[in-house]
Parts: C-alpha cells; structure tokens; sequence
C-alpha cells in the first residue's frame, strides 16, 4: 500500500520516470500483479518509450495477463509501430490459430500487412487470400493480384484480378484491367489481353 501510495504521487507530480522505476520494484515483488504490468507498459508510452512499452506487454501476454482480443490486437499494433512486423506477424498468427482473435478479413490482412513488411512474402500473398475470401468486396484481391503482377506471377495474376473484378466495389477498375491486360500478355492470350486494354481505356 505504501508503494501504491508512492506512485499515485508519481503519477500526480508527472514524474513519469521515478514511476517506471518504483513500478519495476513492484513487479519483482509482486511479479502476479497484472495492474503493474499494465501500467509499466502505460507509463513507457507516457515516456515515449515505445519500444520498451511493447517489450513489457510482450512479457505479459507471455505471463496470461493478456488475453482479450482487443488487447492482443494493440500489442501487434505496437509490434508494427516500433517496426518489429516479424513478432507482429507470428503473435497475430499464433493467436488466430489459437482463436483468441477472430478470424476475420481484417485480421487476415493485418498479418499480410506485417508479413509483407517483414519481406515473407509467401506468407503475405496465404494470408491476403485468407482475407480475400472473407471479404465482401474485391479490393483484397485486387492487392493479391497487384502482388502476383510484381513477381511475374502471370497466371495467379490473372485469377485474382477476374476475382476481383467478379466481387466488384473497386476504386480503380480502369488499372485492374490494365494489370490484367499486362498479365494476359505475358502469359501469351493476346485475345483477352487486347479486351483488357480496350476495358481499362474505357476508364
């Protein structure tokens, strides 16, 4: 209670820093007290801290404290802003496996997010697919075929940009026919790739 009281001071005065210290005390005495963790992390944020705000949740979650969706969607959040995608990637797809986070479109292109960022791009194009599945409209696919067209993946290519096309709700349909066009090209069906470019000059 003394140390509680301590740190209530802490926050009053502002002095952020004698709190992140006071509270690194407390965790070592108190290693199962959920509420120092949480506000460790809190007072790193305060500080600017950010990488070790995320290093402390990161040791939470690993302890159990941490296991609410929108919680373990913050830390991978926070993985991605200190620019560590890889931790971001595997936590999210840990989790998703494990259903302590929904399997939805969003997620699914999250972990492609933090898995293009962490340059596994095999790993992005599964997930995008995952989304694009569970998406309504065709923009996820639209992005899949965007990544097929960058690694000369003709034939991929040209699958998810009929999907995409298929699913409709696109902003740029004028450049989906344009890679479509390209892609069909490349893969010798000058017929269908000539019909892409009339389509793509119609916008």
């Amino acid at each position: 209670s003394w140390y509680q009281l301590n740190l209530a001071l802490y926050y009053e005065l502002e002095n952020y820093s004698a709190a992140a210290q006071l509270l690194k005390k407390m965790i070592v005495l108190y290693a199962d007290k959920k509420q120092y963790w949480e506000q460790l992390a809190s007072t790193h944020q305060q500080l600017k801290q950010y990488k070790k705000a995320v290093s402390i949740k990161h040791l939470a979650y690993k302890k159990g404290f941490i296991n609410k969706e929108k919680k373990i969607l913050d830390l991978v959040n926070m993985f991605l802003y200190v620019n560590s995608p890889y931790k971001a990637a595997t936590l999210l797809k840990q989790t998703i496996k494990s259903k302590k986070v929904k399997s939805s479109s969003k997620n699914w292109e999250t972990l492609a997010h933090a898995w293009t960022m962490a340059k596994e791009f095999d790993q992005a194009i599964a997930a995008l697919e995952t989304a694009s599945k569970l998406n309504d409209k065709g923009s996820l696919y639209q992005q899949l075929g965007q990544i097929h067209v960058e690694q000369e993946q003709w034939s991929k290519a040209i699958v998810a940009l009929n999907k995409a096309l298929a699913k409709g709700g696109l902003k740029n349909i004028g450049s989906t026919y344009l890679m479509l066009g390209m892609s069909y090209y490349e893969n010798k069906n000058i017929k269908r790739a000539k019909n892409a470019f009339l389509k793509a000059g119609q916008y």
